[in-house]
């Protein structure tokens, strides 16, 4: 766990929006399946002008992360994005 990690965390009170990096710390995932959650219909940004940094509401994750279906699913999701990942990088592509 990094300083700004354990800073965030620690946090007494967390802000209504948070990145998609803090939204993954929040959850317990890596940064890179937030995406793959997202495209999975599994979590929902905030609707916002700038579609380049998604936002996310931490309520939503203050629920989720103890809801086991929804965990269960989430990891499922996350490390068949992440084997694609690895095959993907295996094979050469850079996509």
């Amino acid at each position: 766990m990094t300083f700004k990690q354990r800073k965030f965390l620690n946090l007494r009170t967390l802000p209504s929006q948070v990145t998609s990096q803090e939204m993954a710390w929040l959850l317990g995932f890596s940064s890179r399946d937030i995406p793959a959650l997202v495209k999975g219909g599994l979590l929902k940004p905030l609707p916002g002008v700038d579609g380049r940094r998604r936002r996310f509401a931490v309520g939503v994750a203050k629920q989720l992360k103890f809801d086991q279906r929804w965990l269960d699913k989430a990891t499922n999701v996350a490390e068949t994005a992440r084997r694609a990942r690895y095959r993907r990088r295996q094979s050469g592509s850079t996509k």
